[in-house]
């Protein structure tokens, strides 16, 4: 073996150690993700304290969220906004990887649909909205932290959420 066929495999093999490496941190720190956000289901979670943990939206609670939206809040859940929640969040409940490969735009668009739909859950005073608001709410920010965390540097990315709009008593929204 000559010296170029020796240096040449000795770069193969660095290059594809330092891609398992990759791998294998992300797979650590998403495994981290996902076992510190519980998974529980709203039936299980629900009471009538104010103060209720918050659990994130997936598996059978999706179901369950989505058949609350439809029924309670019949007119946003034509809306495309809710189309894109619906989406997303799936992606989160069934194979969260593909979050990674959500476009831009439609990141955007889940950013303001989930600020659209907590705002007309906030404004409604039953404890079961209430509960779905702060559910939505983590589910959302969990699906962010994962967009927004940069897997060469293990950080996450700062980025702007839209602000929260809370309608005041004046407002006829």
């Amino acid at each position: 073996m000559d010296i170029c066929t020796f240096i040449i495999q000795k770069h193969k093999l660095n290059n594809t150690m330092k891609s398992l490496r990759k791998n294998v941190i992300f797979a650590l720190v998403f495994g981290v993700v996902l076992g510190a956000a519980p998974v529980k289901g709203y039936s299980d979670s629900l009471s009538r304290d104010s103060n209720t943990k918050a659990y994130v939206i997936a598996n059978g609670s999706q179901k369950e969220f989505v058949g609350f939206i439809k029924e309670e809040l019949t007119a946003f859940s034509r809306l495309e906004s809710w189309n894109v929640i619906e989406t997303v969040v799936g992606y989160y409940g069934e194979k969260p990887s593909r979050l990674m490969s959500v476009p831009v735009e439609q990141r955007e668009a889940f950013n303001k649909a989930v600020s659209k739909l907590s705002n007309k859950l906030q404004r409604r005073k039953d404890a079961e909205a209430q509960q779905w608001k702060r559910n939505l709410d983590k589910t959302a920010n969990s699906i962010r932290f994962i967009w927004n965390f940069d897997l060469n540097s293990l950080t996450p990315v700062t980025s702007e959420i839209p602000p929260l709009v809370v309608p005041t008593a004046e407002s006829n929204l």
